[in-house]
């Protein structure tokens, strides 16, 4: 897992230093979707694209009915731009 020496959403800094952070942060709903940079030691800027959807839980019925259970957010981060310092 590697971090990031800051992340920024819309200009402003998040409390967060992993992709995996923020990803869980965004499931709890303490963050947004959207575009986020990540700066990395070095210097260079990661632009990654988070999005979530929802997805329905399978339980089980009396006779092992399929039926279903709820939704859970399931959040997405996918690498758009790497520019290089």
């Amino acid at each position: 897992m590697k971090n990031y020496s800051r992340i920024t959403f819309e200009g402003t800094d998040v409390p967060h230093k992993t992709v995996r952070g923020l990803k869980l942060a965004i499931q709890h709903k303490k963050q947004k979707d959207g575009l986020y940079k990540f700066t990395t030691p070095c210097g260079n800027i990661h632009t990654y694209e988070m999005t979530t959807t929802l997805f329905t839980t399978v339980g089980r019925a009396k006779g092992k009915v399929r039926m279903g259970k709820g939704t859970i957010p399931n959040t997405k981060a996918k690498l758009i731009k790497v520019e290089r310092v």
